[in-house]
């Protein structure tokens, strides 16, 4: 089957490397090379990195609107283009080219956390089951048909990272079975209930700041949420200061923010409900340290105040 894949960051590959092998993989389209880090170096997307290692023709278009675009679309003559985290809304112009249309693989089931950031807004809720959705694009944002869905536990200590990692190689496999039922005029449709539907938008760095008086466990969340990427923070000494790893402990009251101890497993911190024990952080412009590395090396005292 003709396919184009449709995908830009590094989970995408799981999809694409594996759609190369069964397939015949025609053409990636993917966003354009942004500017990164403290240099602002222009960088390069994974999948683009991966098309091109293989001599696999490579779109990056800034407007999917654009008609020379279009029209290349359509003389590449696709059977199936499959979407997994492309990360722009594709115009019904588009979706009318390929022969059996497009599939999405969805992080969530859907119709919940609907949108650009369900792994992280999984978390966030305290979801304890989550899964992946291979459903038909549509007009409207992943609302389409389903074809499979798989249910997957949220661990108790699982991160954005772990999550995602989990979700999408076991989304690549319900992928490649969709594909196969497709081929064989088996694959089903099942409309989604558009009363059960809730929405993930895309978070941005500053929702990221942590709150102090919201109960331990809810920033807790957002530390996962935050791991490894954008990093749930807060402010020490009038510095920028990332968390990467806590755990609860329940029952120590303190004032929100404050230092209650500094001990070999990391630091306490008070917050609204319990508090956090910190394991791992990271202050602007260096290296991540264990708490205990962390707490030696600043000379932490009991009684600071984050935030």
């Amino acid at each position: 089957m003709r396919v184009i894949f449709w995908g830009t960051p590094h989970w995408a590959l799981y999809p694409l490397e594996a759609i190369n092998e069964k397939e015949e993989l025609i053409a990636v389209v993917c966003q354009p090379d942004k500017p990164a880090g403290r240099g602002l170096k222009l960088q390069t997307p994974p999948t683009k990195e991966f098309a091109l290692s293989k001599g696999i023709p490579v779109f990056q278009p800034d407007k999917l609107k654009d008609e020379t675009f279009i029209e290349k679309l359509r003389e590449l003559s696709p059977d199936l283009c499959v979407i997994c985290a492309y990360g722009k809304y594709i115009p019904p112009e588009i979706l009318d080219i390929p022969q059996f249309g497009f599939l999405n693989l969805h992080p969530s089931l859907l119709p919940r956390w609907r949108g650009a950031d369900p792994i992280r807004w999984t978390i966030l809720a305290g979801d304890e089951k989550t899964g992946v959705t291979i459903h038909y694009a549509s007009e409207k944002m992943d609302a389409g048909d389903i074809i499979l869905q798989k249910e997957i536990p949220v661990l108790p200590r699982d991160t954005y990272g772990s999550l995602a990692e989990r979700l999408f190689r076991e989304g690549t496999n319900l992928l490649l079975e969709a594909i196969e039922l497709i081929k064989e005029g088996k694959a089903p449709r099942f409309p989604q209930n558009e009363s059960e539907a809730t929405y993930a938008p895309l978070l941005k760095s500053d929702d990221f700041l942590i709150d102090w008086q919201a109960p331990a466990e809810k920033i807790d969340r957002l530390v996962r949420a935050g791991n490894p990427t954008p990093g749930a923070f807060t402010f020490l000494r009038g510095k920028r200061l990332k968390i990467w790893d806590c755990r609860i402990v329940e029952g120590k009251q303190a004032n929100a923010g404050e230092i209650i101890g500094v001990e070999r497993e990391g630091i306490r911190v008070g917050c609204g409900k319990d508090a956090l024990l910190i394991r791992s952080l990271q202050m602007e412009g260096k290296n991540s340290l264990s708490g205990e590395e962390f707490a030696r090396g600043y000379r932490i005292k009991e009684g600071e105040v984050l935030g």
